[in-house]
């Protein structure tokens, strides 16, 4: 089997895997310029643009699946297939039409090749703007903006980056796969300072502004009344990435208060930190199928229902000892 792990590959020679004698290496490329500039003491601006693209990505190809001649040529996807066929169902969430790949010989073992394929890419675009005031006058601060935009077909994720994929085994993976990555955050502000309040208390917080990571609308065959051979599946009902979560936006305070300890004992300092100030109660987590309900906690979740949000306001008191 061939498996990635990390930064690097290992394979053992099997009957059914095998390596492309002109696979060629991965790599990744990345250009980035920028400007900082002091505008007067204490405070700078700076701007930093960041483009990166992966390419030569390995992967999995199923030769029992596929013509590789035909992959490797350039082929639509959707033509190569050689043990899949197309069958459709209806979309009760908009009334059209839906295509599934039902397998056609199901007693085909998968026969890995690990090979180049085209269009296995990922490429990321980024606009970083920061703002930075040093520590004087007894306050300091610091501000970002970054948009940033990740687009392709091998995703950053676990799943994808890391443990492979299947694009290039299933044809029902490949639906409407090219899009933007789940981890994704395309805007993104974030403030923090400090003051040096009296009696010796610094005071300081943390927001930050972060839009929502991005999910699609997902149908299964069962759903939309389709018995496949290879079991119930699950695809992309429109392009990958498309929505977004809701905007999440925090804010974080502290107090704190140092006491120095006589001779060299060090110091002792106690915190009182709130988290969550405003209780926010954003959705982190949906079901994204909209051809069926999920249960979480017992209790039926439609369509881009929560399942998971912002954990709530929480204090902590504290201390911490130095020397």
């Amino acid at each position: 089997d061939f498996t990635p792990r990390g930064d690097m590959y290992s394979f053992s020679a099997q009957a059914d895997a095998a390596m492309d004698p002109d696979a060629k290496s991965p790599y990744i490329d990345e250009f980035t310029i920028g400007l900082e500039r002091e505008l007067f003491r204490d405070f700078k601006l700076g701007v930093r643009y960041l483009r990166k693209w992966d390419r030569n990505l390995l992967e999995s190809v199923d030769l029992n699946a596929l013509n590789f001649d035909a992959l490797m040529r350039g082929d639509d996807i959707f033509t190569v297939w050689t043990n899949f066929a197309p069958v459709t169902a209806v979309d009760p969430f908009d009334g059209k039409t839906v295509t599934f790949w039902s397998r056609i010989d199901s007693s085909k073992v998968t026969k890995n090749y690990y090979a180049n394929p085209p269009g296995a890419i990922r490429d990321y675009d980024g606009l970083e703007l920061t703002a930075t005031k040093r520590l004087s006058n007894r306050w300091q601060m610091s501000a970002s903006y970054v948009y940033a935009k990740s687009r392709g077909l091998i995703g950053t994720d676990f799943d994808d980056s890391a443990a492979g994929s299947g694009y290039y085994n299933n044809p029902n993976a490949h639906i409407n796969a090219v899009g933007n990555f789940p981890a994704e955050r395309r805007h993104q502000f974030k403030l923090n300072g400090l003051w040096q309040g009296p009696w010796g208390i610094n005071f300081s917080g943390y927001y930050r502004y972060l839009e929502g990571t991005r999910y699609e609308r997902r149908v299964r065959s069962q759903d939309l009344g389709l018995s496949l051979p290879q079991g119930n599946v699950t695809i992309y009902a429109e392009t990958r990435g498309l929505r977004n979560l809701p905007a999440l936006s925090l804010l974080d305070l502290r107090a704190e208060k140092v006491f120095r300890l006589p001779g060299r004992f060090g110091r002792v300092a106690v915190f009182v930190d709130a988290f969550n100030v405003f209780n926010v109660n954003t959705t982190t987590a949906l079901n994204a199928l909209s051809s069926t309900t999920v249960t979480v906690n017992k209790i039926p979740v439609s369509f881009e229902g929560a399942t998971g949000i912002t954990d709530p306001r929480v204090f902590r008191l504290g201390f911490r000892f130095e020397y």
